[in-house]
């Protein structure tokens, strides 16, 4: 007969545990399913983890918030690949903190699910300094060098020198011809093929300033 696990506890960063587990006697099965209530997401959650910290988990010791999570697990020795896997959740109350970004990420809401043919990220929200931010993605299992897509929207977006630092180089050199200032709400869609980006971004201006540097007045 099958063997069933189920079990329920808590931990330093989560206030409860929940599983339910079951094995086929000869080990080439099994499922489990569970979920993870109260999560704290902290740099002490992170540095937390075993085993050798990779890029990633460095990255996400600017991230704080709240999460739960639930999870499913099937393993058939039979199939190809043999381990099939979702993950879903929500985070609450997040923040980001990091070097890149012009403002800190706060009041961060997110909708979360990860399974075998990637990761989708929807109703994302939170505030960037002054302005608001909704963001909506979906990143192909092959991460950050495969195929995705992403729809931004941000209402009351600063044009200013913290914004600028985090733009390329030949994003830089036009900003200098035109010093731009003021505030802009921008749409855009963009699409990654896995080579190129495709974007389609409209930008509406708010009381935005310039100074062209063939024509140097404002």
């Amino acid at each position: 007969n099958p063997l069933r696990v189920q079990g329920r506890a808590s931990a330093d960063h989560a206030r409860q545990l929940e599983i339910d587990a079951v094995f086929d006697p000869d080990g080439s099965a099994w499922q489990a399913g569970g979920s993870v209530i109260g999560l704290e997401i902290s740099p002490e959650l992170c540095r937390s983890l075993p085993g050798e910290r990779s890029p990633p988990v460095v990255q996400l010791e600017g991230v704080r918030g709240q999460a739960a999570i639930n999870f499913r697990l099937i393993y058939n020795a039979r199939n190809t690949p043999p381990l099939d896997f979702e993950v879903a959740g929500q985070i609450a109350r997040g923040r980001v903190d990091d070097p890149r970004l012009a403002y800190p990420l706060t009041d961060v809401r997110a909708v979360f699910r990860s399974n075998r043919q990637g990761i989708t990220i929807s109703e994302l929200t939170g505030r960037a300094g002054p302005a608001s931010l909704r963001l909506d993605a979906q990143c192909s299992r092959a991460g950050v060098s495969g195929p995705m897509s992403i729809n931004l929207e941000s209402d009351h977006l600063l044009l200013d020198a913290k914004l600028l630092e985090m733009l390329p180089e030949a994003w830089r050199t036009q900003w200098h011809k035109f010093l731009p200032s003021g505030e802009v709400n921008v749409r855009g869609k963009l699409v990654y093929d896995g080579q190129t980006w495709q974007p389609d971004v409209t930008v509406q201006c708010l009381n935005v300033g310039m100074s062209y540097h063939k024509f140097p007045y404002r």
